[in-house]
């Protein structure tokens, strides 16, 4: 069990100490005899069961379910068939030698 588990097992293992803290449970565990580390052991035990079976429902769904198909295109994809939009990963800064501004944005990476 990973670290990022941690809290909500704390979480778990918390709320279900304090529903069992009430007066008849209280009262059946001293009628019967039960130890308060045999208690305190089995609800742990049953707080890691419950997220043990709610994360691999969860496993499940998303192995299931298979890889997300991606709403947009990617950037780096260059000119689409639609579009004249070109990546900005294949533009570089290089000087420029006329008046102006100091630099130009070129889009081949050769041209400096």
């Amino acid at each position: 069990m990973g670290i990022q588990y941690l809290s909500v097992f704390f979480m778990c293992s918390s709320g279900m100490a304090l529903m069992g803290a009430n007066r008849d449970m209280i009262l059946f565990l001293i009628n019967s005899g039960v130890d308060v580390a045999t208690y305190a052991l089995i609800l742990l035990s049953f707080c890691f069961l419950m997220i043990f079976y709610a994360n691999v429902l969860v496993d499940a769904f998303i192995a299931m379910a298979g890889p997300a198909e991606p709403k947009y295109d990617s950037l780096e994809s260059g000119i689409d068939e639609g579009s004249q939009r070109t990546s900005t990963s294949s533009q570089t800064l290089s000087p420029r030698p006329e008046g102006g501004s100091k630099y130009s944005i070129s889009s081949d990476p050769l041209s400096a």
